[in-house]
């Protein structure tokens, strides 16, 4: 049962709308009302880290000025926010990331989920679930593909080095298209790694075929044709991998760079 009624939070909410710097007050008021999510989180992190044992979940808790960007933009009243608190695992491919949010789904009691990969917010992808949980508080959980979580770190840092805007379109016109740009390159890698696994699992059932049918006249033919697919295949696995390669290497320096200007 929370500390705060719902006119008791909409009103420090509007008192955080209309302010630049809070008062130590309204300071306290929000870590506060923060602090009720705590035991939820915990939960939801244990719960997941059950179902997802390699996913090492992560759990966070919304600052005051992210709390306060966020009405500020879309005028979200404090009391129904939904992200106070959140949790994230990340997998290794789309698929894992399908199965997961599936996984969420059957396991969790789920109010909305946000699947960002097609409409991405500054190039940011990811799927996004709320979840209610045993105390009916509500937990945001993130589901992240590794070079999304990757990209994310790196907008992340960009706002809190240049403008937290930056996670939303607002700031310095470079900043916005170099994220939106290493996001949509993120995609396009995982988008043709996924395309790449499922050619593979169809030649190789391809393969299991031919060699099911015993020795037929064109059988020759058709190996020799298969074998010339699967060197073009091959070849393409490796390009994907170079590149992803390449793509970690450079968001990593552009991290490291920011990291060491905190310095």
């Amino acid at each position: 049962m929370s500390e705060f009624s719902k006119s008791q939070l909409d009103r420090l909410g509007s008192r955080l709308r209309k302010t630049d710097r809070a008062s130590p007050e309204d300071t306290a008021l929000y870590f506060d009302y923060r602090d009720e999510f705590t035991e939820s989180l915990e939960e939801v992190k244990q719960r997941l880290a059950q179902f997802f044992p390699g996913s090492l979940p992560s759990g966070r808790r919304k600052t005051l000025d992210s709390v306060v960007a966020k009405m500020q933009r879309q005028r979200t009243r404090l009391s129904t926010m939904q992200d106070i608190v959140g949790c994230r695992i990340v997998v290794p491919g789309l698929a894992e990331q399908d199965d997961a949010v599936s996984q969420i789904g059957a396991d969790f009691d789920v109010l909305r989920t946000d699947d960002l990969r097609d409409t991405p917010h500054t190039g940011y992808r990811a799927v996004h679930a709320i979840v209610s949980a045993s105390n009916k508080r509500q937990v945001e959980i993130q589901v992240r593909k590794d070079l999304q979580d990757l990209h994310a770190q790196m907008v992340e840092k960009m706002a809190d080095r240049i403008l937290l805007g930056i996670k939303y379109g607002h700031g310095p016109a470079k900043a916005i298209q170099l994220a939106v740009r290493l996001g949509d390159l993120a995609a396009r890698l995982d988008s043709g790694k996924s395309e790449i696994a499922l050619l593979e699992r169809r030649l190789e059932e391809a393969s299991q075929s031919l060699e099911a049918e015993g020795t037929q006249a064109q059988r020759p033919e058709r190996e020799a044709l298969l074998a010339s697919v699967q060197s073009v295949v091959r070849k393409s696995r490796a390009k994907i991998t170079e590149n992803d390669d390449d793509y970690r290497a450079f968001v990593s320096e552009i991290l490291t760079l920011m990291n060491a200007s905190n310095a």
